[in-house]
């Protein structure tokens, strides 16, 4: 080979291996680009549902405690019921009780 051809190997191997270096970069580039797209969009996606989660819970929780209150004030009632009911039997034997010592007292 000539020194001319020699010459003109070296620069078409440097220029090919620059211009192989240079699309290896954009290539990766290209894939980081994607893959960081990608990633952002999975955290939207994510935020998304995590933001209804919290929403979801919030409302739930706010549905569990009005269940709770209106269990309670339920509750309340009955216990009131209850105690209406106990004292008027209360009264009932303190006028039984009164009445058989009277009775006891008579005799």
């Amino acid at each position: 080979m000539t020194d001319k051809t020699k010459g003109f190997l070296a620069k078409f191997w440097y220029i090919l291996s620059i211009a192989i270096i240079a699309i290896t970069f954009v290539i990766t580039m290209v894939r980081a680009y994607d893959s960081i797209s990608r990633l952002a969009e999975m955290v939207e996606t994510l935020t998304c549902r995590l933001e209804t989660e919290v929403k979801e819970r919030s409302r739930m929780d706010t549905v569990l405690s009005e269940k709770i209150s209106d269990e309670r004030e339920a509750r309340k009632e009955e216990y009131t019921d209850i105690k209406v009911r106990l004292t008027g039997i209360d009264t009932t034997l303190v006028y039984i009780t009164q009445g058989i010592d009277r009775l006891e007292g008579k005799k």
